[in-house]
């Protein structure tokens, strides 16, 4: 009786159970993607601040990545109960790069809205390694002096008011700063990503995988059928 009610739940609710799970995966990779770009020559400890998006504190943000894809999955009528596995991992690994370059390229959602070309990620996704997402060095610096701009309580003038706390730092009141900062970029930007360019982004992976797999499937066929005849 308890499995055939977990059952009814997963089809009355595939699109709120898909999108909770999509969402999980995508700030796994976001998580990934970012610290390596963030925290790339930052000097770390162990009690030293480092980016971890699913905090408590990204919640707003991971709620709304959520209600995003419900509304587009259900508008698509997405295959939500024939789609896991690997084909969530290829969705995952696609909007999670698209969110992590537009964080640090205004323009980039721009020049997706009309083409998008998908991640070259074979069928089975478990040895992939996503390309590094490059920042400009300047885009990079611009980004970190946003983070760590802080209100100066030795100020003695408009012109010290502000100064830029190191990353680095072992006080975890700034660590809370830091984590404000990046959920509100991270809200800005998935913001700035419409939802008819996200759902061609769904589209594309999902017509994509299935692409490869039948294109497997057959390949497998054709020389079963033909072996036996040799």
């Amino acid at each position: 009786m308890g499995n055939l009610c977990c059952v009814c739940c997963m089809v009355c609710f595939k699109y709120t159970f898909y999108s909770s799970s999509l969402t999980d995966s995508i700030i796994r990779k976001m998580n990934s993607k970012m610290k390596d770009i963030i925290m790339k020559e930052v000097k770390w400890s162990l009690r030293s601040w480092s980016i971890n998006l699913e905090r408590d504190i990204y919640n707003q943000f991971k709620l709304s990545i959520a209600s995003k894809l419900y509304g587009i999955l259900k508008d698509l009528s997405f295959p939500v109960l024939a789609s896991g596995g690997y084909i969530e991992d290829h969705l995952a690994e696609n909007i999670s790069q698209v969110l992590v370059r537009g964080l640090f390229d205004s323009n980039y959602f721009s020049t997706i809205s009309e083409s998008y070309e998908c991640l070259d990620i074979p069928t089975s996704s478990l040895f992939f390694k996503c390309p590094n997402v490059e920042v400009d060095s300047d885009v990079l610096g611009e980004f970190k002096r946003y983070l760590t701009s802080v209100v100066n309580n030795d100020s003695v003038s408009e012109d010290d008011k502000f100064i830029n706390i190191d990353l680095s730092t072992e006080d975890k009141a700034y660590h809370q700063v830091f984590d404000q900062r990046i959920e509100v970029k991270l809200l800005k930007t998935l913001n700035n990503l419409n939802n008819d360019t996200l759902s061609k982004i769904i589209s594309n992976v999902n017509s994509r995988y299935r692409d490869l797999e039948n294109r497997e499937k057959n390949i497998v066929k054709q020389n079963s059928t033909n072996f036996t005849k040799i």
